[in-house]
């Protein structure tokens, strides 16, 4: 999809002054549309239903009312409006549920100016920003995550001819092994390549290395 400048932006704090030292900065910046502010729950549901900003940079806490926050609300009742958590230190290791709620980029409140402005730009075009203090964090979190849902991919027999093919066992061998046919191991042996999208056993031995599917 193409995209648009303007970037429709909104903020939303609790703090006032923070509130408007960040308004004042971007107010300035040509490509950036800055649509509001508010330090109140309930006028930011409002806003966002009416305004539809492209992003909404807030802190993650911040309550919309109804004891429920920025996070549950917007991703279900406004699932286009992407969302720029503003954090301290002690948010880090709840990244991974800003993540699952929908958090596309991550910044610590005490950031600078450049970073604000390349996070903005880059969730504005669709790609995930961590702000370099947190970003091996953010890191290691993708990289474990990634993990799990590649081995969630696979069956656990899947799991089981992909560890004996990396053993560099032909399908004869493994349907001896596994007292299958060799079809059958054939058959499992197409179904994995079409998951990982490679060919032949080199790529399917490439592919578990990578993602640790197999230790080596």
């Amino acid at each position: 999809m193409k995209h648009y400048y303007p970037i429709r932006l909104f903020i939303a704090d609790h703090q006032e002054v923070y509130l408007e030292g960040l308004a004042h900065m971007l107010q300035a910046v040509p490509d950036i549309d800055l649509l509001g502010t508010t330090t109140n729950g309930n006028e930011l549901a409002t806003a966002l239903t009416v305004l539809q900003p492209d992003i909404l940079l807030t802190d993650p806490s911040f309550d919309v009312g109804d004891n429920t926050t920025v996070l549950q609300y917007v991703p279900k009742a406004l699932p286009d409006v992407n969302i720029i958590a503003l954090s301290l230190l002690d948010d880090i290791p709840m990244l991974g549920y800003m993540l699952q709620a929908g958090v596309q980029g991550f910044l610590l409140r005490q950031c600078d100016r450049l970073e604000i402005l390349e996070a903005i730009h880059d969730v504005y075009n669709k790609k995930p920003y961590y702000c370099r203090a947190i970003a091996s964090h953010a890191l290691r979190l993708f990289s474990s995550t990634r993990t799990a849902t590649q081995r969630e991919l696979f069956s656990a027999r899947e799991k089981q001819i992909i560890q004996l093919i990396c053993q560099d066992m032909a399908s004869k061998e493994i349907a001896a092994r596994l007292e299958l046919s060799n079809r059958t191991v054939e058959g499992y042996r197409l179904r994995i390549m079409e998951k990982m999208n490679v060919r032949g056993t080199a790529g399917i031995v490439l592919y578990a290395i990578r993602q640790n599917i197999v230790e080596v």
